[in-house]
């Protein structure tokens, strides 16, 4: 699973720093249309269903902020209709309703299903991010964890996304079983985003892709060096505001 991720960069000696559009736009070679919109997180918690900043399918040189909680497409008129999709008419009643589940998606089921199937198909995007928050139990406690490519760098997560009639990108991450690193960590679970090879940030986007191709891709874990290290448990406190450089200092427990 993955609620909790981080937008903005550190240096090496863990000093908070802002990271600029810039920087963003040339590591996936696409733009944003309008740089304001770019306000990123030190923590951003999926419950709140802030912006995650992605590179869609359909847009593949452009950076569009995706409210996070996948809305899926009103499907009332289409031969494939499934009856569980509901009519959304209220944005935050359906997000407040929904929880978690539009937050995330498993790999395992994002075929089986037809208003997941039609977007892994036609509407998958990178959502790049520095890192992210995962807490490992030990006892009662639960220790949360910050999880960050080694070099500073970028993760690029698999996800899918959805754009309703009114212009507005709704996104989910989709999440894989564990590799041994992160089974550590999220020993509950035992789950992770699926955080793609760099080789296949491009690829995953392609238009050419068959559902084999995807799957491929989906299944090969990134090759990247990934530092991992205990933070401040506001992580896990939703009445703290923990959208704060601290955020991503590290804590020992």
């Amino acid at each position: 699973m993955c609620y909790h991720v981080s937008q903005q960069k550190k240096d090496a000696g863990f000093s908070p720093n802002p990271l600029s559009y810039i920087e963003l736009e040339n590591t996936f070679n696409a733009r944003f249309e309008y740089t304001e919109v770019f306000k990123p997180a030190f923590h951003l918690n999926g419950f709140e269903h802030g912006n995650l900043y992605c590179i869609p399918q359909e847009y593949s040189d452009a950076i569009e902020p995706m409210r996070w909680g996948f809305v899926e497409k009103q499907a009332e008129k289409d031969a494939y209709f499934d009856h569980r999709i509901e009519e959304v008419t209220d944005m935050q009643a359906y997000w407040r309703k929904k929880g978690g589940y539009t937050l995330n998606g498993q790999v395992e089921r994002v075929f089986d299903y037809y208003v997941t199937a039609e977007a892994i198909r036609y509407r998958r995007c990178l959502i790049p991010i520095t890192g992210f928050f995962e807490s490992k139990h030990v006892g009662k406690e639960k220790l949360p964890y910050f999880i960050h490519p080694k070099d500073n760098g970028y993760f690029a997560l698999a996800g899918i996304y959805n754009e309703n009639e009114t212009g507005l990108f709704t996104c989910k991450i989709l999440t894989t079983a564990a590799n041994p690193l992160m089974a550590e960590i999220h020993n509950s679970k035992k789950r992770m985003p699926v955080m793609l090879h760099p080789e296949n940030w491009d690829a995953y986007i392609s238009d050419s892709l068959s559902d084999t191709d995807i799957k491929a891709i989906l299944a090969k874990d990134t090759n990247q060096e990934i530092e991992t290290y205990t933070v401040s448990k506001d992580v896990n406190n939703s009445r703290i505001g923990s959208n704060r450089a601290d955020i991503l200092a590290s804590v020992n427990y």
